[in-house]
C-alpha cells in the first residue's frame, strides 16, 4: 500500500499551540513526537511501502525538515500545492501524479493530525481495508462517534462489513 497523508491545514483550531506556520500535525502533543511523525509510524507499521505527504507551500519547509530527520526518509515523498484547497484537489494531485505507475498498488488516504491510541486495532483495520481493495472494493475506515459534531461527516454503517464480503 502507498499511504497518502493529507498534511495541509491552517492551524486555526488549537490556537495558541497550533499556528499557521505550525498546524496541529506539526505539534508535539504525545511522547515528544509530532502528530505527523506518529501518523507515518502507524502507516509504516501497517505495511506501507511508501508514504506520500500532501501539503501546501507554506508548510513545506517544516514538513521537509521533519522528514529529513527520519530514518525512513527514503520511503517518503512530499508533494506541495501552491495553496491548500481541501481534500478532493489533494487526492486529484496524487492520482494525476501517479496515474499509470503501479496500477495494482493500493492507495490509502489518511489525515496527518489524528491521534490513534490503539495502533494494533488501526493496523488490523488497514489490513482489512487493503484486502477489500485487492478484491476491487473501496474501503472506508471510521470510528463510532461518541457525540454529534457538525464539523465532521458521518458514514452510515450497513450490514456489509469487510469481513462479510464474499
Amino acid at each position: 500500500m502507498i499511504a497518502v497523508v493529507l498534511a495541509g491545514g491552517k492551524g486555526l483550531r488549537l490556537w495558541p499551540e497550533s499556528r499557521q506556520t505550525r498546524p496541529k500535525q506539526l505539534c508535539k502533543f504525545v511522547d515528544g513526537k509530532t502528530m505527523l511523525d506518529h501518523t507515518i509510524d502507524r502507516l509504516m507499521t501497517a505495511g506501507s511501502s511508501r508514504v506520500i505527504i500532501i501539503t501546501n507551500d507554506s508548510l513545506l519547509p517544516g514538513i521537509n525538515e521533519l522528514v529529513q530527520q527520519r530514518g525512513d526518509k527514503e520511503k517518503i515523498e512530499i508533494l506541495s500545492e501552491p495553496e491548500g484547497r481541501n481534500t478532493a484537489p489533494a487526492v486529484g494531485l496524487v492520482l494525476t501524479r501517479y496515474f499509470g505507475e503501479g496500477e495494482d498498488e493500493i492507495l490509502g488516504f489518511f489525515p496527518a493530525d489524528h491521534h490513534v491510541s490503539d495502533t494494533e486495532a488501526f493496523v488490523a483495520s488497514v489490513q482489512r481495508a487493503c484486502m477489500a481493495a485487492q478484491n476491487g472494493h473501496l474501503a472506508t475506515i471510521g470510528i463510532s462517534p461518541s457525540r454529534p459534531e457538525t464539523g465532521y461527516g458521518y458514514i452510515e454503517k450497513t450490514k456489509w462489513e469487510i469481513g462479510e464480503i464474499p
